[in-house]
């Protein structure tokens, strides 16, 4: 009899524990949801701001800068002082981000918006420790389903924000409805999940945080602004942070993981994926809304972008779900070097087919694909590889490499395009668009190369 109260005790846990995954699951709906609304929009932002192409790019680089560093700064604090806490600040920002996007008077209001907006990418994370501090060894199956959330929130946001912009002809409205939602979702982590309990010593390294955040602010800015003298001051301050880091205990980032053999080919394949895949992210907007006048482009609205973008992330909804079947199949390795290899072969067909639709859309849905798998299965294959001990710093690693270089990749193919115009103006040249997707077709072939040089065995995870 004496065991009743602890089966109840028990009971109401895990009772607790599936309606923080369900609490969780719709904030994570919500993220995805926002994420990739804006994508539809960005040519009626480039109309209503005057800004061309390459300063689109901006849109997204300057969320993608600074989710590379709220994302170690929130869940270093959330290991510190409860992760619902910094859960809250996160999702505050991100409401107060997306308020400040739909009434920005001008466009550098509006990419201070942005930067706001990308506290939204240290949601996962912290839900991630949430599940498991109140789920504890049945996580695996909760992180499961806000993944799955995140994803199927992606895969409709844009098919929706292009709908609501295509119904109510006003870009203020549009950008309006995920500020609303977000909003809403406040009483999920203020309200009606419950704080973690495990508690890490540590420091939050803030020298790192100011050294990378105003080495890569003044290299992108550099880069955009084709300011090679601010560039160049950005890569010295760059040097001297990594300096720093190689040499301090606690470092934001451990960059001595780049030296072993058996993580740094995954490392720099989460690097060159960031760069490719998402600092491309704005691409696909961009050139489905060129007028066709010009030649190419294929002149679509915002409501047929977002079902232009819809299949795309069907596709990589696919290729997440069967990368673990993949996996066992033909070995972590070789799967990785599959997905690499699938998203070459779309890059390519975009460069050599792009005048019509469907070439387009085959195109975009291949990249999407291999996006799924490699995004699926380089977490799994760097947690494998590292001891049990480093699991958050090399997660850290990760999550800064794939932002970080997403953020060098949009602002790099940005200047591409705003470079390479048509004569007598600012319309991106078709070779523009060509050259871009060459470039990724080729950095993907070379990822597949890079999974080569991964050792097949794995350190013991202790």
């Amino acid at each position: 009899m004496a065991s009743i109260p602890d089966e109840r005790a028990e009971l109401v846990s895990a009772g607790q524990a599936r309606r923080t995954v369900r609490y969780l699951a719709v904030l994570e709906f919500a993220n995805g949801l926002d994420q990739s609304w804006l994508l539809p929009a960005l040519p009626a932002i480039g109309e209503r701001y005057g800004v061309d192409a390459g300063g689109l790019s901006w849109a997204i680089s300057a969320n993608l800068l600074a989710s590379a560093l709220y994302v170690p700064i929130l869940t270093k604090l959330g290991d510190r002082y409860g992760h619902r806490r910094m859960l809250r600040i996160a999702v505050a920002m991100a409401t107060i981000g997306l308020v400040v996007v739909a009434v920005a008077p001008d466009y550098g209001v509006f990419l201070a918006g942005r930067v706001l907006v990308g506290a939204m990418t240290t949601f996962l994370p912290l839900n991630f420790a949430m599940i498991r501090d109140s789920s504890g060894g049945t996580s695996g199956a909760g992180i499961g389903v806000i993944v799955a959330s995140l994803t199927l929130g992606s895969a409709v946001g844009g098919l929706l924000g292009g709908a609501t912009l295509a119904w109510t002809g006003d870009l203020t409205i549009t950008l309006w409805v995920p500020a609303l939602l977000m909003a809403l979702c406040l009483v999920i982590p203020f309200a009606l999940v419950p704080e973690t309990t495990t508690r890490a010593l540590g420091r939050v390294d803030w020298l790192g945080v100011l050294l990378i955040g105003a080495g890569m602010g003044a290299f992108l800015l550099g880069v955009s602004k084709k300011d090679w003298g601010l560039a160049l001051a950005g890569l010295v301050v760059m040097l001297a942070w990594a300096w720093y880091a190689l040499r301090t205990p606690e470092p934001l980032v451990d960059l001595r993981r780049l030296a072993r053999r058996h993580t740094a080919p995954l490392l720099a394949v989460t690097a060159l994926m960031g760069f490719v895949l998402l600092g491309q992210n704005a691409l696909r907007s961009i050139y489905a809304g060129l007028p066709d006048d010009h030649g190419y482009g294929l002149g679509l609205s915002a409501a047929q972008i977002g079902l232009l973008l819809f299949p795309s992330s069907c596709a990589a909804s696919l290729g997440s779900a069967v990368t673990a079947r993949l996996a066992a199949r033909v070995g972590d390795r070789s799967a990785l070097a599959i997905g690499a290899l699938i998203i070459a072969i779309g890059y390519l067909q975009l460069a050599l087919l792009h005048g019509s639709v469907p070439a387009f859309l085959i195109g975009t849905c291949l990249e999407w694909l291999g996006s799924g798998i490699v995004f699926a299965i380089i977490p799994s294959m760097l947690l494998k590889r590292s001891p049990a001990t480093e699991a958050g710093v090399t997660s850290g690693l990760y999550n800064l490499l794939r932002s970080a270089a997403a953020s060098v990749g949009a602002t790099v193919f940005g200047v591409i395009l705003s470079t390479v115009v048509m004569a007598g103006g600012t319309v991106p040249a078709e070779s523009a668009f060509v050259t871009v997707w060459l470039i990724g077709a080729a950095l993907m072939v070379a990822c597949a190369l890079l999974v080569a040089l991964l050792k097949k065995e794995e350190p013991c995870a202790s």
